[in-house]
């Protein structure tokens, strides 16, 4: 379970249908982002917080701080 005070990132190759499902089954979270990996941000979807309104860009470290 995704803790409701914390913002979210989903990322992968995922039929359509299923992105949708994670974006409503997390819309509990504070904020729901979605990774581009052309720009190593992700894009705030979803938001129940004033501070990350959707459409509001996070720049996101991959994982072990190397870039492809």
């Amino acid at each position: 379970m995704i803790p409701t005070d914390e913002g979210l990132v989903i990322d992968g190759k995922l039929p359509l249908w299923l992105w949708t499902a994670l974006a409503r089954a997390y819309a509990g979270a504070r904020a729901v982002a979605v990774f581009e990996p052309r720009t190593s941000e992700a894009i705030v979807i979803a938001s129940r917080d004033p501070v990350s309104p959707i459409g509001t860009r996070w720049p996101v470290e991959p994982v072990g701080g190397q870039r492809a």
